[in-house]
């Protein structure tokens, strides 16, 4: 990469190691963090296939969470949040990265990943070439699943319980579902019969809100939230974006210059 590396810093003093669990782990045994910010409480579960280190034996593909799924990576987000009033509209997940990207990958190519990206996330707003580069897209549409739990108001020794390691699925009954708060969809469940086909309804109506910059919805202090994000394109053993026979892989190092992926 360009520049003098003496002076740019190696680690993320706001960064920290996580365990990651492969999927091989027995029942109440994966590993998962608690944690707090100013907004929110909660634990985090990681879970990355072929991984090793937090299991006894080496992975096995033949068992375990991953088997016949075509994901590579896990990350359940439960807990919750600390101020009554922010709007859902206003919150995004994806990265922020702290300076200027390394190495990007040829024009054409970026425009591909790009591409293909924003088939699984329509409202990802991406900005690789600045002092600050992002890729973003909404909460509440981006998860694969998210459920509501309606608890007493967040106190300070909140921890998830243990089903935060077991399949996560969008829910069917109105009490648990964020499209109980969005207008048109409120007043009863969603009838699809897969836990894919109902994230599918929850993102498209999200994604409308998201883009009419509705703040009508807002996060609260007496319900729990859950998020499960998945991801098929990133592959950890290589560090690049597998994005098919036609494109080819975008690989990461070069091009996040030794900055973490968050």
């Amino acid at each position: 990469s360009d520049g003098d590396s003496s002076t740019r810093p190696h680690t993320c003093h706001e960064c920290a190691s996580i365990p990651v669990n492969n999927g091989n782990e027995r029942p109440g045994e994966a590993l998962v963090v608690d944690f707090e910010s100013d907004l929110f409480i909660g634990t985090l579960l990681i879970r990355i296939r072929n991984s090793n280190g937090t299991t006894q034996a080496p992975y096995d593909d033949s068992f375990g969470y991953f088997t016949g799924m075509n994901r590579r990576y896990q990350a359940v987000v439960r807990g919750m949040f600390k101020k009554d009033g922010i709007a859902m509209t206003d919150c995004v997940t994806g990265q922020v990265l702290d300076r200027k990207c390394g190495k990007l990958p040829p024009k054409m190519l970026l425009r591909g990943a790009i591409k293909v990206v924003s088939f699984f996330a329509p409202q990802l707003q991406t900005k690789l070439d600045g002092d600050r580069p992002i890729c973003i897209s909404p909460l509440g549409s981006t998860p694969q699943v998210m459920r509501l739990k309606r608890e007493n108001a967040y106190d300070d020794s909140y921890q998830a319980d243990q089903t935060i390691e077991l399949s996560q699925e969008e829910p069917d009954d109105l009490a648990s579902s964020l499209l109980a708060l969005i207008p048109d969809y409120g007043f009863e469940p969603c009838k699809e019969d897969t836990s894919i086909a109902r994230a599918k309804v929850r993102k498209k109506a999200f994604d409308k809100l998201y883009a009419e910059k509705d703040k009508s919805l807002v996060f609260d202090t007496s319900t729990e939230y859950s998020f499960e994000f998945l991801q098929h394109l990133i592959d950890f053993e290589t560090f690049g974006v597998d994005l098919g026979n036609m494109i080819g892989t975008v690989f990461l190092k070069d091009m996040l210059d030794g900055q973490p992926l968050k």
